[in-house]
């Protein structure tokens, strides 16, 4: 959800002093040269990790400062806008107001977006998470904030690429992308964490502010939300569904204290505890294998073999645990 925080809480908010038993995302000790400018919310409970992208004594330009720069950038662009018009020997009226426009024009852009002033705070508690981020006016600072007790499902993807033409030519360039979101049980977005890195040039902040550990962070926090319910709910003889995305095909996974289900529309696949061969995790495919005691492999097909896609199953992580605490897999 997103709601203003009013100037007058956030000056007081800024001069809160950093509690000595934060940590950041990593698990690091925090720095004490951080701005810490919006306490977290009790909607999170206790705070387990914290971070800020804003150093302190760094501050956005004032009002009127910016007003200035941007009517100086906008002199300067209708001067070169003239300037061009003379050089270029522009006679007909219409191009020589077209050249002296696009010249103002872009000179209001550069200047109103010259400070590029954008730093946030986040905080993961044993409840919750929020993202609060700063755009230089501290009246209209955004506000997000998930508690878990809304939320339904998490769905991560990871995704990694390498250019092959810049790794044989001594480069090492290409992406990560992180992506963290939750949902609600009918499948509506909640919150979102995403995060790519090209590793190319330097960053603008420091690493570990990136929303990578947040949402790393986040979802350790998430998984040990649910796990108390989860295995309490085993323990009573319950399966566990755990749905599979796109949702609308309603495909799913089903954990019990005994079995294993693999459901896809009305159809489903029940497994005992001791007929699971393996299970094996490969996170650099990013999925999940499982072969049956009598899995046969085909050309064409093969029976009792899954594949299950990290990114495509809700609250992997929850389901990885699980499966390893009541039925012994991934060994």
């Amino acid at each position: 959800m997103c709601a203003p925080v009013v100037a007058q809480e956030l000056e007081e908010a800024m001069r809160t002093k950093n509690p000595p038993e934060w940590v950041d995302h990593t698990g690091e000790p925090l720095s004490k040269r951080l701005n810490f400018f919006v306490d977290p919310p009790e909607e999170i409970g206790e705070v387990q990790s914290a971070m800020s992208s804003l150093p302190k004594g760094k501050e956005p330009w004032s009002t009127t400062f910016r007003f200035n720069v941007a009517l100086a950038a906008t002199v300067i662009g209708m001067a070169l806008g003239i300037v061009l018009d003379i050089v270029a020997g522009v006679e007909s009226w219409v191009w020589r107001c077209v050249w002296v426009g696009v010249g103002t024009l872009l000179g209001l852009l550069i200047g109103t977006g010259i400070e590029n002033f954008k730093h946030w705070v986040t905080y993961v508690g044993d409840a919750g998470i929020a993202r609060f981020i700063h755009t230089g006016n501290a009246a209209k600072i955004k506000v997000e904030i998930l508690p878990f007790e809304g939320a339904a499902d998490i769905r991560v993807s990871r995704t990694h690429y390498e250019s092959i033409i810049d790794k044989q030519a001594g480069r090492q360039t290409g992406y990560t992308t992180y992506y963290f979101e939750w949902l609600n049980e009918k499948g509506k977005s909640l919150m979102t964490i995403s995060y790519r890195d090209h590793g190319m040039g330097e960053k603008k902040f420091p690493p570990e502010a990136n929303f990578y550990h947040f949402g790393n962070a986040a979802e350790k926090a998430w998984t040990a939300y649910q796990l108390p319910r989860a295995r309490r709910r085993l323990k009573a003889g319950e399966t566990i569904r755990f749905r599979r995305f796109p949702l609308l095909l309603g495909d799913w996974v089903g954990l019990g204290k005994d079995t294993l289900t693999f459901g896809w529309g009305k159809k489903s696949d029940e497994w005992l505890s001791d007929e699971i061969a393996e299970v094996e995790v490969d996170r650099k495919k990013g999925v999940i294998r499982f072969r049956h005691i009598q899995a046969k492999k085909g050309w064409l097909s093969s029976k009792g073999i899954y594949e299950v896609s990290f990114g495509d199953l809700a609250n992997a992580e929850l389901f990885l645990k699980l499966l390893r605490e009541f039925h012994k897999h991934p060994a």
